[in-house]
């Protein structure tokens, strides 16, 4: 059996194939490689670039903030 931390990284694992259960003697190995991801806020778009404008004017731009890979359901709060 194999454990991994639940840290995100890369992981590798090398796995031997025996037959007849014989354990000195592997007949194959075999490789298992996977990436766990860390949860992440993406936002679209990645920047906001405003124009320059007077003072008094009002000014607003539309951003998309999305939870990714968190094992429990996320809302995003944002107070101005």
């Amino acid at each position: 059996m194999m454990c991994f931390s639940g840290e995100p990284g890369r992981y590798e694992a090398k796995v031997p194939l025996l037959l007849n259960g014989e354990l000195s003697c592997p007949y194959r190995y075999l490789s298992i490689e996977g990436v766990l991801r860390g949860p992440s806020l993406v936002f679209n778009p990645a920047a906001v670039i405003s124009a320059a404008v007077p003072l008094n004017a009002d000014v607003t731009h539309e951003v998309t903030i999305s939870p990714v890979d968190y094992p429990w359901s996320v809302h995003v709060l944002y107070v101005w």
